[in-house]
């Protein structure tokens, strides 16, 4: 089955893995490679694996006028495989800085027994440097590929996290409002970047359902980041531990979307 063809007649072959790659149907593409379907052109395309498709532009030039099945374009093969990344994408840098975001307050006031305007004043510093941040996208973006502003995203917000998390253990509480002045920067990079790739590879008709499934991870996102990080200081309130132990463990969470983020970055795909 991984091997199967079809024979559309004048010269149009289709694999099964050729039809999983044009339409971004990953997980089938990836469950066909993994049974022994031979990669292609076309299927490395669609997942993202631009090394590979270097390697075969390097090895053979003017291979990108290559069409694949139905004469598809390797273009048409990028754009399926970049928005399912872009939209989880958005969902785990959301999961990672809501989840942080909503419980700095409670950190700064509960932890470390600061007031609620200097809790406000780092949440603010995040909101703020979110705009500078969207402000330096706009012109990175132009000769900058989505991987690397994703990528540099990500890590950011990852580092950030970790300074709240440091923070909480007792670290200055310099670093949290650093840490958080980042953290917003990270998302005003990353954020519509991943947008833009759902944006750029959705046609005209599909641009309402683009939005739809970019606008379901955002509310979903917005609710598991609180949720989850509730959860944990719930576990560890009935467990008698410290309020520090529960908040550790929502930031632990959030710290991991904000990694799962980098390590998707390099199935985000250009399309120009």
């Amino acid at each position: 089955m991984a091997k199967a063809s079809w024979d559309w007649g004048y010269g149009d072959h289709e694999t099964a893995l050729g039809a999983a790659s044009h339409v971004g149907q990953r997980a089938i593409a990836e469950f066909l490679l993994e049974n022994g379907a031979p990669p292609t052109l076309f299927s490395a395309t669609m997942l993202g694996q631009l090394d590979v498709v270097k390697a075969f532009m390097a090895m053979t030039p003017g291979l990108q006028k290559i069409r694949g099945p139905h004469s598809l374009s390797l273009m048409v093969h990028a754009k399926a495989g970049g928005p399912p990344a872009a939209v989880m994408t958005i969902f785990l840098l959301l999961l990672a800085f809501i989840g942080a975001d909503y419980f700095i307050p409670l950190m700064l006031t509960g932890v470390r027994s600061r007031s609620l305007a200097e809790a406000g004043a780092v949440i603010t510093l995040g909101t703020v440097s979110w705009s500078l941040g969207n402000w330096w996208q706009s012109r990175a973006v132009v000769h900058t590929s989505p991987v690397r502003l994703v990528r540099l995203g990500g890590v950011v917000l990852a580092v950030a996290i970790l300074g709240i998390m440091a923070t909480t253990a007792g670290a200055p509480l310099a670093i949290a409002y650093a840490a958080w002045f980042a953290g917003g920067l990270a998302m005003g990079i990353a954020y519509p970047t991943a947008y833009l790739v759902i944006m750029q590879g959705a046609d005209e008709a599909g641009a309402g359902a683009a939005v739809s499934s970019e606008q379901v991870a955002e509310r979903l996102a917005l609710a598991l980041g609180g949720g989850l990080g509730g959860v944990c200081i719930a576990l560890t309130t009935a467990l008698h531990a410290s309020l520090a132990a529960g908040l550790t463990g929502a930031f632990g969470l959030a710290l991991i979307a904000a990694v799962a983020s980098v390590a998707l970055a390099p199935r985000l795909v250009h399309a120009p």
